[in-house]
C-alpha cells in the first residue's frame, strides 16, 4: 500500500480525518437521539460506523491498526511515566504485590512465594472482602446510567451490606466466599462466568424439553440474564461521560504497566491510545519485550498485574469520592427520584403497586435516592413493609426472602445552572468509573489471550495443556453468556 503522506498534503489529511470523525459523531447522535431501533441493533450499526471511520483515518494518516482500530500516540507520555516510577519504587512494588493477592487470594502466597509477605497477604485478603461487602453493594448507583434493561431490571438495591440470616445459611454464600478466599477475583470471575453459562445452557435444555408438551416453558429462558454486555458510549452509557470514563480507566491501566516496567528498569518504546472512530477502546504501553523476558518471575508478574491493581484501586477511590459527592455536594445541585419500574409476578406487590410510581417513603423513612432506600428497607422475611408512593400508600408483607418484588430505578438530573451541569457530569463519571474500573480489572484476569490474566497464568503454569483448557472453558462460558441477548432484547 502506498503511504498516504505521499498522496496528500498534511492539510488535506487533517480535513479528511476531521470529516470522518464528524460523520461518525453525527451517526452516533442519530442512533442516540433519534433512532427507535433496539439497543443491540443500534450497537451493531454504531460499531460498523466506527470501524469505517477508523479505516478512513488509518488509510489517510498511515496509522497502525489493530482489529479495525487505530493507534494514536507518541513518546510524550514516557517522560511522565518515567518520573512517576522514580518516586517510591518500593511502594509501587508493594502496590503490585497487593494486586496479586487481590487477583489470586491465598493462592498468591504459593504462586509468588518470594514476593508476597504474610503481612501483604493479610492486607490483600482483608481488601478483597471489604471491596465485596462494603463497596460493590452500592453499584446500583452506577447502573442507573447503564442502558441495558435486560440486566439492570434484575438489579435492585439491597437492604444492607451485611448478609441476612437467610443468606448466611445459604450454601452459595459459603461457596462464593471460599472462591474469593482461595482464588481471589480471578477465580471469582471465571467461576461466575462458568456458573452463569451452565445455568443458561440448562435453561435452554429445559425449554427444549418443554416444547414437546402442550405448555412450553418460556419463563425458564426469559428469566436468564446475559452475563456479558456491550458497553458503547452514547448507546448503553452516556456519550461524553462514557468516553471520559473509558479514557480514564484505560490510561490508568496502561500507565500502571509502564510505571512498574520502569521500576524494573525496562525501556518503554511508546505510549498511546487505541481508538475506534472517536471512542477510546484501549491504551497501550510498548515496553521492550526482550528485556521483560529476561526479568525474574516476580518482576514480570508485577508488571503484568499492575493494570488490574490500578483499576481496582481506582474503583475504590471513585467509590469514596462518589460517597462524598452524594453526601455533601449533589443535594445542592441535583434532583433525584426513585421509581418502581415493574413488579414481579406472584410477588407481594404484583398488581398492587402500579409501575411508574415514585417512591416517597419506605417504612416511614423519606426516600430521595437508592442509597436512602437501602438504609430504610428491611430484608426480614414475612415482615410488614410500608411503601408511600406518588400513586398511593401500600402496606405489604414481604416474602420468604424479605422482598416485596419491585424493580427500582433512580432518575436524577441537574438543576438549571452551569454548576449543576458540571456537578452532575462529575457524578456520572465517578459512578461509571466506580463500576467499570472494577469490571475491567477483574475481566483482565481471565485466562484468555490478549489480557493480563493470560500472561500471568503463563508465568505460573508449566503445563500448557492446562492453560489451553482454561482458555477454552473461558471462551465457551463467554459465548454461553451471550445467548440470552438473542431473546431478551
Amino acid at each position: 500500500m502506498v503511504k498516504s503522506k505521499k498522496l496528500r498534503k498534511p492539510s488535506e489529511r487533517r480535513a479528511i480525518t476531521a470529516a470522518a470523525l464528524l460523520a461518525s459523531i453525527l451517526i452516533l447522535y442519530y442512533l442516540i437521539a433519534l433512532s427507535t431501533l433496539p439497543v443491540l441493533e443500534r450497537g451493531i450499526i454504531a460499531v460498523v460506523a466506527l470501524i469505517l471511520t477508523s479505516r478512513v483515518i488509518i488509510v489517510t494518516n498511515n496509522f497502525r491498526q489493530i482489529f479495525g482500530a487505530y493507534l494514536f500516540g507518541g513518546k510524550a507520555g514516557i517522560n511522565f511515566v518515567d518520573s512517576l516510577s522514580k518516586h517510591h519504587p518500593r511502594l509501587w512494588n508493594a502496590f503490585a504485590d497487593w494486586g496479586l493477592v487481590l487477583s489470586f487470594g491465598l493462592a498468591s502466597y504459593f504462586l509468588f512465594r518470594k514476593q508476597i509477605s504474610k503481612r501483604m497477604l493479610a492486607f490483600g485478603m482483608l481488601s478483597i472482602f471489604a471491596i465485596v461487602y462494603l463497596v460493590l453493594p452500592s453499584s446500583a448507583v452506577a447502573f442507573q446510567f447503564v442502558n441495558l434493561p435486560q440486566i439492570t431490571s434484575h438489579i435492585s438495591p439491597s437492604a444492607s451490606t451485611v448478609p441476612s440470616a437467610s443468606v448466611l445459611a445459604s450454601p452459595a454464600f459459603y461457596a462464593i466466599n471460599a472462591v474469593l478466599l482461595f482464588g481471589g477475583f480471578s477465580l471469582f470471575i471465571l467461576s461466575t462466568l462458568v456458573y452463569s453459562g451452565l445455568s443458561i445452557i440448562y435453561s435452554l435444555l429445559v425449554f427444549a424439553q418443554s416444547l414437546t408438551t402442550a405448555t412450553p416453558n418460556y419463563g425458564v429462558i426469559n428469566s436468564q440474564v446475559p452475563g456479558v454486555a456491550p458497553i458503547l458510549p452514547g448507546i448503553t452509557i452516556p456519550l461524553f461521560a462514557g468516553i471520559a470514563t473509558l479514557a480514564i480507566l484505560l490510561i490508568i491501566h496502561e500507565f500502571s504497566h509502564g510505571i512498574l516496567a520502569r521500576v524494573a528498569n525496562v525501556k518503554l518504546k511508546e505510549i498511546g491510545i487505541l481508538l475506534l472512530g472517536v471512542i477510546p477502546i484501549g491504551a497501550y504501553v510498548e515496553p521492550d519485550e526482550k528485556q521483560i523476558k529476561k526479568l525474574a518471575k516476580e518482576k514480570q508478574s508485577r508488571i503484568l498485574i499492575a493494570g488490574v491493581a490500578a483499576n481496582i484501586a481506582a474503583s475504590v477511590i471513585a467509590f469514596v469520592l462518589l460517597l462524598l459527592l452524594i453526601t455533601y455536594v449533589l443535594p445542592s445541585f441535583v434532583t433525584t427520584k426513585v421509581f418502581i419500574t415493574a413488579t414481579a409476578p406472584n410477588s407481594p406487590s404484583f398488581n398492587i403497586i402500579p409501575a411508574g410510581s415514585q417512591v416517597l417513603a419506605w417504612n416511614g423513612h423519606q426516600v430521595s435516592n437508592l442509597s436512602s432506600l437501602e438504609a430504610a428497607a428491611s430484608a426480614t422475611p414475612f415482615a410488614h413493609v410500608m411503601v408511600d408512593t406518588s400513586k398511593g400508600n401500600y402496606s405489604l408483607i414481604s416474602n420468604a426472602t424479605g422482598k416485596i418484588g419491585v424493580s427500582l430505578s433512580q432518575t436524577s438530573g441537574p438543576d438549571n445552572t452551569l454548576g449543576g451541569s458540571m456537578v452532575y457530569f462529575i457524578y456520572i463519571v465517578l459512578s461509571l468509573s466506580f463500576l467499570f474500573n472494577f469490571l475491567i480489572g477483574v475481566v483482565n484476569l481471565l485466562p484468555v489471550p490478549a489480557v493480563d490474566g493470560w500472561q500471568v497464568f503463563q508465568l505460573v503454569t508449566k503445563d500448557k495443556r492446562i492453560l489451553a483448557a482454561l482458555a477454552w472453558i473461558t471462551v465457551l462460558a463467554v459465548l454461553a453468556n451471550v445467548l440470552p441477548w438473542f431473546w431478551t432484547h
